[in-house]
């Protein structure tokens, strides 16, 4: 189709949560974390896009200082950002390949090429306006940095999407790098109390209880899907 036009095949509801929270964040950064608002904004947004919600939306449960990462975005109309974002995501992922090709021979390197252009689950983030690859850019940027100070801040930065961070600091006390462990905690610390900050104690209240509510299932299915 057209690049004026995305189709509910071509981009679902992921990154109409991404570009919710950047818009939240700059207007009414408290409530990134009320589950109301955010869905019914997310749905506003999808309805005016053409975005298919399929009567469910997700909330945002990272950080708040994400949520600043994704106001740039708000610049452009949604169908822009969201084909912006598919741009970093190619420049991400073929970065990270180039990383990881250098552990790699000749033959592994293709099989790995292969993998790339092959797994659905890189495809389905570049079609859904994912951030996953980012994820795998500093895990890989941090296992093949030596620098001590460069290896704890691209283990920090994990604390933008914080799944993969407590793991990446286990990792470096097995390999005792314990100046780029030591950095790495700093700048998760720094960016949680930004998040607090940005949010306010109240909505760092509502995170956690959000976050509570998730792992009990208590919340309606109809309104968490999955968070991108």
């Amino acid at each position: 189709g057209k690049v004026g036009t995305l189709t509910a095949e071509s981009v679902e509801r992921d990154f109409a949560v991404l570009y919710t929270g950047g818009q939240t964040v700059l207007t009414e950064p408290a409530a990134l974390f009320h589950v109301e608002k955010h869905t019914k904004k997310t749905a506003d947004l999808a309805a005016r896009n053409g975005v298919n919600l399929e009567g469910s939306t997700t909330p945002w449960l990272y950080p708040a200082t994400t949520a600043w990462l994704y106001a740039p975005f708000t610049l452009l109309s949604f169908t822009w950002a969201f084909w912006t974002m598919t741009a970093l995501n190619l420049i991400a992922l073929i970065f990270s390949l180039h990383i990881m090709a250098d552990f790699l021979d000749a033959q592994n390197c293709r099989f790995l090429g292969l993998c790339a252009l092959a797994t659905p689950a890189i495809t389905g983030t570049l079609l859904h306006g994912q951030t996953a690859i980012f994820t795998v850019l500093l895990v890989t940027l941090a296992i093949r940095e030596k620098s001590a100070s460069r290896a704890g801040l691209w283990v920090g930065l994990l604390a933008f999407k914080p799944v993969l961070v407590l793991q990446m600091m286990g990792w470096l006390a097995i390999k005792r790098r314990w100046r780029a462990l030591a950095i790495a905690i700093g700048i998760s610390a720094a960016l949680a109390l930004a998040s607090i900050a940005t949010s306010g104690i109240a909505g760092l209240k509502d995170h956690l209880a959000l976050l509570r509510a998730v792992g009990s299932h208590s919340l309606n299915a109809a309104v968490i899907v999955s968070q991108p």
